[in-house]
């Protein structure tokens, strides 16, 4: 099961996940109460059809594999929060460590192209 976060504005209680092609709303609903302790009220199951795409150098179409997802709506009272995967401390280290790398790259590149 993967979480994913949802394109349309849903209630605070309702949470999106793609599931396995093989679980049923049953096995959905077993899962997340049993393992993460999640209640759960409903599970609506659908199926989004992959996209249809033609290369345009093969002249032929390929389809994307279609992917079974699932609506968990949890109790009015329970709001979920979506994890900060990327906090704000953590992006500026990244962005500080490679604007450094970035100088250091420009550092070799004006090195070597004087040796040349």
């Amino acid at each position: 099961m993967k979480l994913i976060k949802n394109k349309e504005a849903v209630p605070p209680n309702q949470v999106l996940f793609h599931v396995s092609t093989e679980m049923t709303k049953h096995d959905v609903k077993s899962y997340l109460t049993k393992i993460y302790n999640v209640p759960v009220m409903d599970v609506r199951i659908a199926i989004w059809l992959g996209k249809i795409k033609k290369l345009p150098e093969k002249g032929y179409l390929v389809k994307d594999d279609d992917m079974k997802v699932a609506f968990v709506t949890m109790p009015k009272d329970v709001v979920f929060n979506y994890p900060d995967l990327f906090p704000a401390s953590v992006r500026e280290e990244d962005r500080n460590r490679l604007v450094k790398q970035e100088e250091e790259n420009m550092e070799e590149h004006v090195k070597a192209s004087k040796r040349n």
